[in-house]
Protein backbone atom coordinates (compact mmCIF):
# COMPACT_ATOMS: atom_id res chain seq x y z
CA UNK A 1 0.00 0.00 0.00
CA UNK A 2 1.52 3.75 -0.72
CA UNK A 3 2.04 6.38 2.19
CA UNK A 4 -0.92 8.24 0.49
CA UNK A 5 -3.34 5.55 0.34
CA UNK A 6 -2.54 4.75 3.71
CA UNK A 7 -2.89 8.30 4.92
CA UNK A 8 -6.31 7.94 3.24
CA UNK A 9 -6.99 5.10 4.66
CA UNK A 10 -6.02 6.07 8.40
CA UNK A 11 -8.57 9.42 7.70
CA UNK A 12 -11.09 7.39 6.64
CA UNK A 13 -11.65 5.20 9.56
CA UNK A 14 -10.83 8.55 11.44
CA UNK A 15 -14.58 10.08 9.79
CA UNK A 16 -16.26 6.65 10.16
CA UNK A 17 -15.56 6.66 13.58
CA UNK A 18 -16.90 10.27 14.00
CA UNK A 19 -20.08 9.59 12.20
CA UNK A 20 -20.61 6.75 14.80
CA UNK A 21 -20.43 9.28 17.64
CA UNK A 22 -22.51 11.26 15.20
CA UNK A 23 -25.08 9.06 14.79
CA UNK A 24 -25.44 7.63 18.40
CA UNK A 25 -26.10 11.38 19.07
CA UNK A 26 -28.30 11.63 15.94
CA UNK A 27 -26.22 14.70 15.06
CA UNK A 28 -26.97 16.35 11.86
CA UNK A 29 -23.10 15.95 10.98
CA UNK A 30 -23.81 12.90 9.76
CA UNK A 31 -24.91 14.38 6.19
CA UNK A 32 -21.18 15.49 5.72
CA UNK A 33 -19.38 12.46 7.44
CA UNK A 34 -21.24 9.27 6.47
CA UNK A 35 -21.00 10.11 2.72
CA UNK A 36 -17.05 11.63 3.46
CA UNK A 37 -16.50 8.02 4.46
CA UNK A 38 -17.04 6.09 0.67
CA UNK A 39 -15.18 9.67 -0.89
CA UNK A 40 -12.14 8.81 0.83
CA UNK A 41 -12.42 5.01 0.40
CA UNK A 42 -12.73 5.37 -3.15
CA UNK A 43 -9.03 8.03 -2.83
CA UNK A 44 -7.49 4.79 -1.66
CA UNK A 45 -8.89 2.06 -4.08
CA UNK A 46 -7.44 4.81 -6.53
CA UNK A 47 -3.85 5.06 -4.88
CA UNK A 48 -3.21 1.52 -3.50
CA UNK A 49 -0.69 -1.32 -5.61
CA UNK A 50 -3.52 -3.47 -6.27
CA UNK A 51 -2.50 -7.16 -6.87
CA UNK A 52 -4.78 -7.56 -9.56
CA UNK A 53 -5.06 -3.76 -11.41
CA UNK A 54 -8.48 -4.43 -13.21
CA UNK A 55 -10.41 -5.04 -10.02
CA UNK A 56 -9.87 -1.40 -9.21
CA UNK A 57 -12.82 0.07 -11.41
CA UNK A 58 -15.56 -2.24 -10.10
CA UNK A 59 -14.79 -1.32 -6.43
CA UNK A 60 -14.61 2.59 -7.10
CA UNK A 61 -18.05 2.05 -8.89
CA UNK A 62 -19.36 -0.14 -5.77
CA UNK A 63 -18.20 2.53 -3.52
CA UNK A 64 -19.84 5.10 -5.54
CA UNK A 65 -23.14 3.86 -6.13
CA UNK A 66 -22.71 3.55 -1.87
CA UNK A 67 -22.35 6.92 -1.60
CA UNK A 68 -25.29 7.82 -3.92
CA UNK A 69 -27.22 5.19 -1.49
CA UNK A 70 -25.80 7.40 1.56
CA UNK A 71 -26.98 10.34 0.13
CA UNK A 72 -30.47 9.31 -0.68
CA UNK A 73 -31.16 7.59 2.48
CA UNK A 74 -29.72 10.37 5.04
CA UNK A 75 -32.71 12.89 3.15
CA UNK A 76 -35.74 12.58 5.12
CA UNK A 77 -38.70 11.41 3.34
CA UNK A 78 -41.23 8.51 2.59
CA UNK A 79 -40.38 6.28 -0.30
CA UNK A 80 -36.56 6.58 -0.56
CA UNK A 81 -35.99 2.92 0.17
CA UNK A 82 -36.21 1.53 -2.99
CA UNK A 83 -33.92 4.19 -4.45
CA UNK A 84 -31.62 3.21 -1.85
CA UNK A 85 -31.76 -0.39 -2.19
CA UNK A 86 -31.14 -0.18 -6.25
CA UNK A 87 -28.10 2.24 -5.71
CA UNK A 88 -26.83 -0.69 -2.85
CA UNK A 89 -27.77 -3.86 -4.84
CA UNK A 90 -25.88 -2.46 -8.39
CA UNK A 91 -22.94 -1.28 -5.36
CA UNK A 92 -22.98 -5.25 -4.69
CA UNK A 93 -22.78 -6.51 -8.31
CA UNK A 94 -20.10 -3.79 -8.94
CA UNK A 95 -18.24 -5.47 -6.36
CA UNK A 96 -19.48 -9.12 -8.03
CA UNK A 97 -17.99 -7.88 -10.96
CA UNK A 98 -14.52 -7.58 -9.33
CA UNK A 99 -14.11 -10.67 -7.80
CA UNK A 100 -14.84 -12.37 -10.73
CA UNK A 101 -11.95 -10.37 -12.57
CA UNK A 102 -10.07 -11.30 -9.14
CA UNK A 103 -10.54 -15.34 -9.30
CA UNK A 104 -8.86 -15.61 -6.14
CA UNK A 105 -10.62 -18.54 -4.00
CA UNK A 106 -10.96 -18.38 -1.08
CA UNK A 107 -13.45 -21.82 0.42
CA UNK A 108 -15.80 -21.31 2.75
CA UNK A 109 -19.09 -23.11 1.37
CA UNK A 110 -20.15 -23.38 4.47
CA UNK A 111 -20.19 -20.09 5.83
CA UNK A 112 -22.68 -19.56 2.44
CA UNK A 113 -24.90 -22.51 4.09
CA UNK A 114 -25.25 -20.38 7.37
CA UNK A 115 -25.44 -17.31 6.54
CA UNK A 116 -28.09 -18.02 3.90
CA UNK A 117 -30.17 -20.14 6.59
CA UNK A 118 -29.73 -17.16 8.80
CA UNK A 119 -31.02 -14.41 6.03
CA UNK A 120 -34.48 -16.66 5.78
CA UNK A 121 -34.96 -16.83 9.24
CA UNK A 122 -34.39 -13.14 9.90
CA UNK A 123 -36.27 -11.98 6.58
CA UNK A 124 -39.50 -14.00 8.37
CA UNK A 125 -39.59 -11.02 10.92
CA UNK A 126 -39.10 -7.97 8.21
CA UNK A 127 -40.68 -9.50 4.96
CA UNK A 128 -44.06 -9.55 6.35
CA UNK A 129 -43.76 -6.02 7.92
CA UNK A 130 -42.39 -4.57 4.72
CA UNK A 131 -44.99 -6.00 2.90
CA UNK A 132 -47.90 -4.33 4.96
CA UNK A 133 -45.96 -1.01 5.18
CA UNK A 134 -45.34 -1.25 1.14
CA UNK A 135 -47.34 -3.77 -0.20
CA UNK A 136 -46.02 -6.56 -3.00
CA UNK A 137 -43.89 -3.95 -4.28
CA UNK A 138 -41.67 -3.15 -1.34
CA UNK A 139 -41.73 -6.78 -0.37
CA UNK A 140 -40.53 -7.79 -4.24
CA UNK A 141 -37.59 -5.15 -4.42
CA UNK A 142 -36.04 -6.18 -0.78
CA UNK A 143 -35.97 -9.75 -1.69
CA UNK A 144 -34.52 -9.39 -4.95
CA UNK A 145 -31.99 -6.99 -2.78
CA UNK A 146 -31.33 -10.22 -0.78
CA UNK A 147 -30.78 -12.70 -3.62
CA UNK A 148 -28.19 -9.80 -4.66
CA UNK A 149 -26.61 -10.10 -1.39
CA UNK A 150 -26.39 -13.36 -1.90
CA UNK A 151 -24.49 -13.60 -4.91
CA UNK A 152 -22.11 -11.01 -3.49
CA UNK A 153 -21.24 -13.38 -0.65
CA UNK A 154 -21.28 -16.40 -3.01
CA UNK A 155 -18.94 -14.45 -5.54
CA UNK A 156 -16.34 -13.14 -2.73
CA UNK A 157 -15.62 -16.61 -1.80
CA UNK A 158 -15.44 -17.99 -5.29
CA UNK A 159 -13.28 -14.82 -6.44
CA UNK A 160 -12.73 -12.42 -3.72
CA UNK A 161 -10.03 -13.56 -1.55
CA UNK A 162 -10.90 -13.75 2.21
CA UNK A 163 -10.46 -10.19 2.88
CA UNK A 164 -13.52 -10.18 0.50
CA UNK A 165 -15.32 -12.84 2.24
CA UNK A 166 -15.12 -10.79 5.45
CA UNK A 167 -16.28 -7.69 3.72
CA UNK A 168 -19.12 -9.56 1.89
CA UNK A 169 -20.16 -11.21 4.96
CA UNK A 170 -20.26 -8.09 6.82
CA UNK A 171 -22.24 -6.36 4.48
CA UNK A 172 -24.88 -8.76 4.76
CA UNK A 173 -25.07 -8.66 8.72
CA UNK A 174 -25.05 -4.63 8.01
CA UNK A 175 -27.83 -5.00 5.61
CA UNK A 176 -29.98 -6.92 7.85
CA UNK A 177 -29.62 -5.52 11.16
CA UNK A 178 -30.61 -2.09 8.58
CA UNK A 179 -33.83 -3.78 7.59
CA UNK A 180 -34.62 -5.56 11.13
CA UNK A 181 -34.47 -2.13 12.33
CA UNK A 182 -36.54 -0.20 9.64
CA UNK A 183 -39.49 -2.20 9.83
CA UNK A 184 -39.34 -4.32 13.15
CA UNK A 185 -37.94 -1.56 15.26
CA UNK A 186 -34.72 -0.95 16.30
CA UNK A 187 -33.30 -3.03 19.28
CA UNK A 188 -30.89 -1.99 21.92
CA UNK A 189 -27.92 -1.15 19.48
CA UNK A 190 -29.01 -2.48 16.11
CA UNK A 191 -29.42 0.86 14.20
CA UNK A 192 -26.03 2.09 15.20
CA UNK A 193 -24.43 -1.46 14.73
CA UNK A 194 -25.54 -1.54 10.82
CA UNK A 195 -23.65 1.53 10.37
CA UNK A 196 -20.40 0.16 11.58
CA UNK A 197 -20.59 -2.74 9.90
CA UNK A 198 -21.41 -1.20 6.67
CA UNK A 199 -18.31 0.86 7.34
CA UNK A 200 -16.15 -2.26 7.88
CA UNK A 201 -17.36 -3.77 5.38
CA UNK A 202 -16.34 -1.31 2.42
CA UNK A 203 -12.57 -1.25 4.46
CA UNK A 204 -12.74 -4.86 4.01
CA UNK A 205 -13.35 -4.76 0.39
CA UNK A 206 -10.85 -2.09 -0.57
CA UNK A 207 -8.16 -4.10 1.28
CA UNK A 208 -8.80 -6.54 -0.42
CA UNK A 209 -7.42 -5.29 -3.52
CA UNK A 210 -4.27 -5.54 -1.90
CA UNK A 211 -4.29 -8.99 -0.45
CA UNK A 212 -6.57 -10.59 -1.47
Amino acid sequence: MTTLAAALLALAVGVAVADWVAKARRSPARRVLKPAVPVLLIGVAITVEPAVAAQVPFVVVGLALGLAGDVVLLRRGSGRLPLGALLFGLGHLAYLGGFAVRQAEAGGAWLIAVLLLATVLVARSFLPAAHREGGRRLAVIITVYLVVLAALLLGAVLGGGWLAVAGASTFWGSDLLLLHARFVGSVGACDLAATVTYHLAQVAIVGSLVVG
